[in-house]
């Protein structure tokens, strides 16, 4: 009947056994017994001690290497960082490839305006800080451009496509100017606030029926 050595991993509860070996009488455990159970095997311990590799009688590691038996005992294995818990670790850290700009996850379509038609970056449009003393004035512009009609009095030229650079430029244009306006219209008093917006709700005056 072949004499068992039980093993388990660092950290687990699993049993493994492996059959000894005789070595002049000795039974022993074969170090590539032991990795071939335990892929990256760094240590074998008995308790808080170390289990040594057997050496001849002049100090030398016994070839091929291995260890002596335990008997009744549960001998624990401490694998290589890499190998622990079954997990590889690569010796480079790697990440996920970033879905930015993919062909299945288009760039979003909200943009950051910027105080300058600054395409190539997004640039935080931030309006003088005395124009109010709201708390307000001081968040940057966030703005979705939506689908414009194409008409002349847009200023871009009827029947042609609108490109984004366009889109974003005339968005950034007219968020601004509202912006500004409203805020130099909250900073007024409330009378003067009244009679902005009376002005505001009348129909111009010589304008005609609106088209």
């Amino acid at each position: 009947m072949d004499v068992i050595q039980s093993f388990r991993l660092s950290g687990t509860t699993d049993v493994e056994e492996i059959a000894c070996d005789q070595v002049d009488g000795e039974n022993v455990i074969y170090w590539e017994d032991i990795k071939d159970a335990f892929p990256g095997v760094h240590t074998v311990k008995h308790g808080k001690r170390t289990v040594k590799k057997l050496r001849d009688s002049k100090g030398n590691r016994i070839e091929p290497e291995c260890i002596r038996h335990h008997p009744d005992v549960v001998l624990e294995v401490v694998s290589h960082p890499a190998f622990k818990n079954g997990a590889v670790e690569f010796p480079m850290p790697f990440s996920a490839p970033s879905l930015n700009n993919s062909k299945d996850y288009p760039p979003k379509a909200s943009v950051i305006l910027g105080a300058e038609d600054n395409i190539d970056g997004p640039q935080l449009a931030h309006l003088p800080q005395d124009i109010s003393n709201n708390d307000n004035s001081r968040r940057p512009l966030l703005y979705t451009p939506a689908p414009l009609p194409q008409s002349s009095s847009s200023g871009i030229r009827t029947g042609s496509k609108l490109s984004f650079r366009q889109v974003v430029k005339l968005a950034q244009k007219k968020a601004i100017e509202f912006e500004v306006e409203q805020r130099l219209v909250t900073s007024l008093p409330s009378e003067v606030q009244r009679s902005a917006n009376r002005v505001s709700a009348r129909p111009q005056e010589g304008g005609g029926q609106k088209q």
